[in-house]
């Protein structure tokens, strides 16, 4: 961030190696730079994000005239890699790539936590977990806001009286945390509160979010080192790339989550909902800016989770106004800490 701040960067280029959609994380660290004056250049048009509805990054068609599409940079202060989906030679791109100019990789991957880099490059990755770490200098992002979901928000009257938890989960796979929620604490807490299983869209969903008292965020699924068992290690003797894939620098709990970031935390936040999230710190969920359990969000313990509906009860009885004040407070941090400037 010394560069940004000291006015050394004046020009920017992101690359997709594939050619496929800007990831969610890189089109709003994209938004970021234009709002500080950075000229961007990109091998692909942003008609195409891979982020959810109200969060995609420029929705406003306008604000793409701020970006140059081109197949060649024009020799950009800084080279941004977004990695895709599809499998490629990520490990090639280097700084000797780019006229030894500063590269920096963005991971929004589900597969994030799968990666090795070389230690020259700097990469900002979702996902990150303090108790399972890869080789390289791999930093933590958030998902964070688009610029265009914090000045939709504003448009709402965000204080008025709000009930219901929110509990719509898409049905997906490797959601080993919501399906062991679903089982563990969704039928004491709809003892306590009515839950809104709707699945709404669009301005639909916003409204929902400002009636809502809360939303249920978690996410991810479980990992473990498995070549910590002889017999994974002798089936896969003999294939190096998936021995690297799941060789890791530290593995630190029998048990990890991975996967855990998402779209709807920050929407949560954005529409000052109260996020119910696992506790980012006994759980290792890493971000540049950790959010405090009962000030931004509802920490969820799962070797204490039959009791969550009754702490919540008590914590509402002695301050009725306590989820008002963890939405407001939220929807602070994710501003003040993950908009895109």
């Amino acid at each position: 961030m010394l560069p940004l701040r000291n006015n050394l960067v004046k020009s920017a280029y992101l690359l997709s190696p594939q050619c496929e959609p800007i990831s969610h994380v890189a089109a709003c660290l994209v938004q970021g730079l234009i709002s500080r004056g950075i000229a961007i250049r990109s091998n692909v048009n942003f008609d195409e994000i891979v982020s959810s509805d109200i969060s995609k990054p420029f929705k406003i068609r306008s604000d793409l005239n701020n970006i140059e599409l081109s197949t060649n940079s024009k020799n950009e202060d800084i080279y941004i890699v977004d990695i895709p989906r599809s499998p490629f030679d990520w490990s090639s791109i280097s700084r000797n790539c780019f006229s030894s100019k500063p590269v920096v990789f963005i991971n929004n991957k589900d597969t994030a936590n799968y990666y090795d880099y070389h230690e020259s490059i700097l990469v900002f990755s979702t996902h990150c977990n303090k108790f399972a770490r890869r080789k390289g200098d791999i930093r933590p992002i958030g998902f964070g806001l688009s610029q265009g979901i914090i000045e939709r928000s504003e448009s709402f009257d965000l204080r008025g009286q709000r009930s219901r938890i929110v509990n719509n989960f898409n049905k997906t796979f490797n959601q080993d945390v919501r399906l062991s929620l679903e089982l563990a604490l969704i039928n004491n807490l709809e003892k306590l509160m009515q839950l809104d299983r709707r699945h709404l869209t669009g301005n639909d969903y916003e409204n929902q979010l400002c009636q809502s008292a809360g939303v249920l965020c978690y996410g991810g699924s479980y990992a473990t080192n498995v070549l910590d068992y002889a017999y994974w290690r002798e089936t896969w003797k003999d294939n190096p790339d998936k021995l690297a894939e799941l060789t890791f620098q530290a593995f630190e709990r029998e048990c990890v989550i991975f996967r855990w970031d998402s779209w709807r935390f920050w929407e949560t936040a954005a529409f000052g909902c109260v996020p119910f999230q696992l506790d980012f710190e006994k759980y290792g969920f890493a971000l540049p800016s950790m959010p405090i359990p009962w000030v931004h969000y509802v920490p969820i313990d799962l070797d204490d989770i039959s009791n969550l509906p009754s702490i919540i009860k008590t914590k509402l009885e002695s301050d009725p106004g306590l989820f008002a004040k963890i939405g407001k407070q939220a929807r602070e941090w994710a501003i003040v800490n993950y908009s895109p400037s």
